[in-house]
Formats: C-alpha cells, sequence, structure tokens
C-alpha cells in the first residue's frame, strides 16, 4: 500500500472515531441532558485512556 494510500485509511479512521463520539455524545446529551453527558464522555474517555496507556507507564 502506498503512503499516500495508507495515510488516507489512517485520516479517514481518525474521521470515523471523531464521528463516532460526536453521534453517541449527541444522543447522550438528548437522554441525559449535556451536563451529564459531558461528565459520562468524560470518565469514558479517561477509563480508555488509562488501559490504552499501561503498556507505556514504563517509560
Amino acid at each position: 500500500m502506498s503512503e499516500k494510500k495508507l495515510r488516507q485509511h489512517l485520516y479517514g479512521s481518525f474521521k470515523n472515531r471523531a464521528l463516532m463520539y460526536y453521534h453517541i455524545f449527541d444522543e447522550l446529551r438528548k437522554q441525559v441532558g449535556e451536563k451529564k453527558a459531558t461528565a459520562i464522555m468524560k470518565k469514558a474517555i479517561h477509563k480508555r485512556g488509562l488501559i490504552a496507556g499501561k503498556p507505556l507507564a514504563k517509560y
């Protein structure tokens, strides 16, 4: 795969992830309000960061 194609796939993945976060947040906001939706998303993203960062902690 060419570097250009790889870069397009990578940016597409970033965009897709951002859109998923947006749509999840939007639905949460409609169901529980913006303040609670923000708190839920913040907590979930933080938990994911802890898991993703665990292998890097030794550095």
